[in-house]
């Protein structure tokens, strides 16, 4: 929703539902969740290769907090802290009970 927050680079493959900003985890690397003897398929997506931009769509980025300075991938936490704080985090909420 927030177009400042949305990384240039992130981990796909294996889908784990991030229940707390409402859409996929794509920033936790594959070691912090599976075992040694699990098979992982993970490959990096990079939003400046033609057709695979990160550039969405812009509404309801009126209700975003200020991310100014925060990198997408190394202040993961401090976004999602901000925009769960945030009327984001009002409008996420009512979303969870639909």
């Amino acid at each position: 929703m927030c177009p400042s927050t949305r990384p240039a680079k992130f981990l796909r493959g294996n889908l784990n539902y991030d229940e707390a900003l409402v859409g996929f985890e794509w920033a936790n690397r594959p070691a912090a969740r599976y075992g040694p003897n699990d098979t992982i398929l993970v490959k990096e997506y990079d939003t400046d290769v033609p057709s695979k931009a990160n550039t969405g769509h812009t509404f309801g980025s009126n209700l975003c907090p200020d991310t100014a300075g925060l990198d997408p991938t190394r202040d993961r936490r401090e976004i999602e802290t901000r925009l769960l704080g945030s009327r984001v985090g009002a409008l996420l909420a009512y979303l969870k009970t639909l």
